[in-house]
């Protein structure tokens, strides 16, 4: 199991390889002109020699023009008056060309694109994290038997798990708060700035392909997740009658371990729909379950293991249970029936007993 310390180290090196694959991948879109300097252009006068002709035109940054050896290269020798020219006693000149209000207006436009880019990323990123770290932890713990293992199922485990899914929460509404925030504050800016469309064509497209993880890691709110048990497809006379029946239509029946949140320690079944998501849970005699704890649910996140259903599907019910019907405590929403009752003896003699046991859904 992971331990806080190397799960904020994990998130602190992500953070880092983000920052750097960032600003290699946008460079590479030439996103990398986010400085602005003075720009020195040599003219060359009509009646001037070919080597001063051929010269014509040439620019240079600021930068360039104080390296005397960058100059030198280019074809200019520094003279005694502080000027470059490409041979002595020539009569050609430089144009400065100063730095205008209109691009520094630009430019400050194209670093707040380049930074809601980067927090983007950064917020994205650590919510897949966060989510992989929890997954983790619960796969641990589901994958220790309690009832013939205690040992490796301590009581320093179980605080360690609901510590973390304290925590969890709360970073992942802050940094979903954070990706809407930067999300909406890009799009504004890419609309009122249509004077550098290379720069805003290059950031749409790769904002294209955010939206896409974006929708991945979308958390309903309670109304939204409360409201997909009023769906049609939801409704009883639209549910296959029997599990043959949803076999054949396509359905695909849950793992055990897919199926802890709708009774599978009762013998009910769960069937999904790759495809539209529809669900249905048969009890042990073969009827469509209706209880509100463990009856199916419309799945948004149409893969089982995908982020997808994670944070649009497992995550919401989590924080609110399938309804306002639905009683179960937190703890039997995370850690799923057949678990939740041993956490509870185990953390009941440890000062954590299921009426004072902190609730991180609220």
């Amino acid at each position: 199991m992971c331990t806080e310390k190397n799960d904020t180290k994990m998130l602190d090196d992500n953070k880092k390889e983000i920052n750097h694959s960032c600003h290699v991948t946008f460079r590479s879109f030439g996103f990398n002109d986010l400085v602005l300097q003075n720009k020195y252009i040599f003219q060359a006068g009509t009646l001037e020699c070919e080597k001063c002709k051929q010269l014509d035109g040439t620019e240079v940054s600021e930068d360039v023009w104080n390296d005397e050896q960058k100059m030198k290269k280019l074809g200019f020798w520094k003279q005694a008056d502080g000027s470059y020219k490409p041979h002595p006693n020539c009569k050609c000149f430089w144009r400065k060309d100063s730095i205008t209000d209109e691009q520094i207006k630009l430019l400050n436009s194209k670093k707040k694109i380049f930074d809601c880019l980067i927090q983007l990323n950064i917020s994205k990123s650590n919510i897949r994290n966060y989510a992989q770290i929890v997954q983790n932890t619960l796969t641990v713990l589901q994958n220790t038997n309690p009832g013939t293992n205690p040992v490796s199922y301590s009581l320093s485990t179980l605080s360690s798990a609901i510590d973390l899914m304290c925590n969890f929460f709360q970073k992942v509404e802050a940094e979903y708060e954070y990706l809407k925030l930067f999300y909406g504050c890009l799009k504004e800016e890419l609309e009122e700035n249509p004077g550098i469309p290379e720069f805003v064509k290059v950031a749409m497209d790769f904002m294209a392909h955010l939206e896409l993880d974006i929708k991945q890691i979308n958390i309903p709110s309670k109304k939204e997740h409360y409201e997909r048990l009023k769906m049609k497809i939801q409704q009883i006379k639209y549910l296959l009658k029997t599990p043959e029946e949803a076999i054949q239509k396509g359905f695909i029946k849950a793992l055990p371990r897919e199926n802890q949140y709708h009774g599978v320690h009762l013998g009910n079944q769960k069937f999904t729909h790759p495809i539209s998501g529809q669900e249905v849970v048969f009890d042990k005699n073969n009827n469509i379950v209706t209880d509100p704890h463990y009856l199916g649910t419309y799945n948004y996140g149409k893969k089982a293991a995908s982020l997808g259903h994670f944070f649009n599907d497992i995550y919401p019910y989590w924080r609110w249970a399938n309804s306002p019907l639905d009683t179960t405590v937190w703890q039997h929403r995370v850690f799923g029936p057949i678990y939740f009752k041993y956490i509870v003896e185990f953390l009941r003699g440890w000062n954590y007993s299921n009426g004072s046991m902190p609730d991180p859904t609220i």
